[in-house]
């Protein structure tokens, strides 16, 4: 088996690698970006030289920030998409329901923080 294009394993090396981008900022957010796995990426991603085709004097980190975005937005909606086939009607209405909720959940997470770093900031 060879993880060469074309080989058995090479769907499992390229899946290894979307989701190493997929991850790269919440790694570098959770374990810092001097840990060894995001490090690693970032630097092969630097001397391979990569740029965004949209923005080509973009920053390796922000390409790979974007790329990281746009990968877990085509995961999500694959994801959904998947789902969906397999419910029945009220099954599809309670996942939407459900779903809704958790990007509400989610986006008063993200304020909460904001308003905590915001605070923290004025008392230092």
């Amino acid at each position: 088996p060879s993880f060469d294009v074309g080989g058995d394993l090479y769907i499992v090396k390229k899946t290894f690698l979307a989701s190493l981008l997929m991850h790269f900022p919440d790694l570098e957010r959770d374990c810092g970006r001097l840990n060894r796995v995001s490090q690693s990426l970032f630097d092969n991603a630097t001397k391979a030289g990569i740029t965004s085709s949209s923005s080509p004097t973009l920053p390796v980190r922000q390409v790979l920030e974007m790329w990281s975005a746009k990968i877990k937005a085509q995961f999500k909606k694959d994801s959904e998409l998947n789902i969906m086939k397999v419910l029945d009607p009220p099954g599809q209405q309670t996942y939407a329901t459900v779903a809704a909720m958790a990007e509400d959940v989610n986006s008063l997470t993200n304020a909460v923080e904001s308003l905590t770093k915001t605070v923290g900031d004025l008392s230092a």
